[in-house]
């Protein structure tokens, strides 16, 4: 993944089947992002904003989702093992077969999430 990977996710907020592996993408806006199947192991998502976002078959283990916004989001067959979800927002959220293995969710909202 380079610095060009990253800015072109940001620009066009399509990054299916990408590799962002170790991103750095704290408090960004990626509201209605289709991140489907794409890899983001260990990626610092920090307070961003994923809105609305498709998020089906992602890679997320030990990532860090304190504090992000997944209002609405879809995160079928995700994986977010071992992840920081502290402070987060699922509300609304649509998260069926989703592996949350050793995930924080401490303090995490879930209102209405299927």
């Amino acid at each position: 993944m380079s610095k060009n990977d990253t800015e072109e996710l940001l620009r066009t907020k399509d990054g299916s089947n990408g590799e962002y592996k170790w991103a750095s993408l704290p408090n960004e806006d990626l509201e209605g992002a289709n991140l489907e199947d794409a890899n983001l192991q260990g990626a610092d998502l920090s307070g961003v904003n994923l809105k609305n976002a498709n998020l089906s078959r992602a890679q997320l283990t030990k990532a860090d989702l304190k504090g992000a916004n997944l209002n609405g989001a879809i995160l079928n067959e995700a994986i977010l093992k071992d992840t920081n979800l502290v402070d987060s927002n699922f509300s609304d959220s649509t998260a069926i077969s989703v592996i949350f293995a050793g995930a924080n969710i401490q303090n995490s909202t879930f209102n209405s999430a299927e």
